[in-house]
């Protein structure tokens, strides 16, 4: 059971990170217009 947590510990941080890359672009995109 172990090995499953940090499997999908492991998926769950590489879509955050994912997402936190795709947002700040648009936010950041909108803040300097």
């Amino acid at each position: 059971s172990k090995r499953d947590s940090r499997a999908a510990v492991a998926r769950l941080l590489l879509v955050v990170q994912e997402a936190y890359d795709l947002v700040p672009s648009t936010t950041t995109r909108e803040r300097h217009r």
